[in-house]
């Protein structure tokens, strides 16, 4: 319930943060800016939340964590855009935060033999939330506008801190078997887990396998576009027939098909990763993102030629995101997959930051055409690098 409330109000304003920024006669810079600076703000916070994993005051913690996530409500009162770039990146550290203090919690509550069943469902609870909160925000910006709706947002974040407080059970660090401070797994990036990394690098094919997965993710993770670059793709172009309010309830609305896509996907992909490797699911969807790259780079303008382009980033997302922890899982050692895990995870983040900031960049000073079209170039010269990973069967299919 934690995860539902939570998304569902990050959702809502993700939904409609690109049309806010249009009625304020913001450029486009100004969302790779805030999209660019609050996910570095998030990356930062990850190593302390592991850290605070090992508090006796987890629990209150965590609920600080998605306390601070409700900050972003405070975009209601701005009356410039680089005021939302602190707001956003303030709420963004407690999302990054909250993160490895939500999955310890999770893993002490669960029994081994359910960990993927628990993860999974959180995820699908989470995937709730997200179908929620941008068709609360189609229904609801008609009648509340921007600013009203990103005040409502915060209710159901402080739903889920009540939500931690009062049905979270959390165990202290020695009861769970959580390992001592001394023992904690170290952050990606920390001279610890290089020295790690080194010691237990993978060698041979592996190793090569993984060195090409970690160019090839960065890669497409630079051309990965957000999905806000499409709301406000779709807000724009839309605003010539129903107005700026009627243009951005109908990005919403593309959105909430985006995510519909993106929740229904997921699952197939896993079935499509056991048949033909996991690099095979990912292959199709940094496929399909190409082409729906190359279609938002031809300038769509009706609402007819959006609602396939939406479909395929939906399903594009559901294959590329799902598997990659297959692929990794599969491809590395038991005793290297954390390791693993962490550095791509610091990899794509930092290709995420850059994409922000290009693609701001390019559509600012050229077109929304050409920040697109230079996005499905790189995605597609990341496709021709990941042909080259190892596939990632079940072992024993590879065996």
């Amino acid at each position: 319930m934690t995860s539902l409330f939570s998304d569902m109000g990050h959702e809502l304003v993700t939904a409609i943060m690109p049309g806010f920024l249009v009625s304020l006669g913001a450029p486009a810079i100004a969302l790779g800016l805030i999209e660019g600076v609050s996910a570095a703000g998030s990356l930062l916070a990850k190593p302390l939340g592991a850290r605070m994993a090992l508090s006796r005051w987890r629990r209150a913690w965590l609920g600080l964590g998605y306390l601070a996530t409700t900050l972003k409500a405070l975009m209601a009162l701005v009356g410039s855009w680089p005021w939302m770039i602190p707001i956003r990146t303030l709420a963004w550290i407690g999302r990054g935060f909250r993160g490895p203090l939500r999955d310890t919690l999770i893993a002490e509550a669960t029994p081994p033999e359910a960990y993927g069943r628990a993860y999974g469902f959180r995820e699908a609870m989470d995937t709730v939330g997200a179908l929620i909160g941008p068709l609360l925000g189609l229904w609801l910006l008609p009648r509340f506008g921007f600013r009203g709706l990103f005040l409502l947002s915060a209710l159901p974040g402080l739903l889920s801190v009540v939500a931690v407080l009062l049905a979270v059970q959390g165990r202290r660090p020695e009861q769970a078997g959580v390992p001592a401070a001394g023992s904690m797994p170290p952050s990606a990036g920390s001279p610890e887990m290089k020295r790690s990394t080194r010691a237990a690098r993978p060698t041979g094919e592996a190793g090569a396998g993984f060195r090409r997965w970690l160019l090839a993710a960065g890669l497409f993770a630079m051309a990965q576009i957000a999905p806000t670059w499409f709301i406000l793709d779709a807000t724009e172009r839309l605003a010539a027939h129903p107005g700026a309010i009627g243009a951005a309830a109908l990005a919403v609305g593309l959105y909430s098909l985006h995510n519909l896509v993106y929740a229904l996907s997921s699952f197939p992909a896993g079935v499509l990763a056991d048949r033909i490797g996991a690099r095979g699911a990912i292959l199709l969807g940094q496929a399909l993102f190409v082409l729906a790259l190359a279609g938002f780079a031809s300038g769509p303008r009706s609402l007819v030629l959006f609602v396939p382009l939406f479909v395929l980033t939906g399903a594009a997302t559901g294959l590329w995101e799902s598997q990659q922890p297959t692929l990794l899982s599969r491809m590395l050692p038991g005793g290297r997959r954390a390791e693993g895990l962490a550095w791509s995870a610091t990899v794509t983040g930092a290709g995420t930051l850059a994409s922000g900031l290009v693609i701001g960049l390019l559509w600012t000073r050229l077109s929304a055409e050409v920040a697109f079209a230079a996005a499905a170039l790189v995605a597609l010269a990341a496709l021709v690098l990941t042909t080259r990973v190892p596939a990632g069967r079940a072992a024993a299919e590879a065996g």
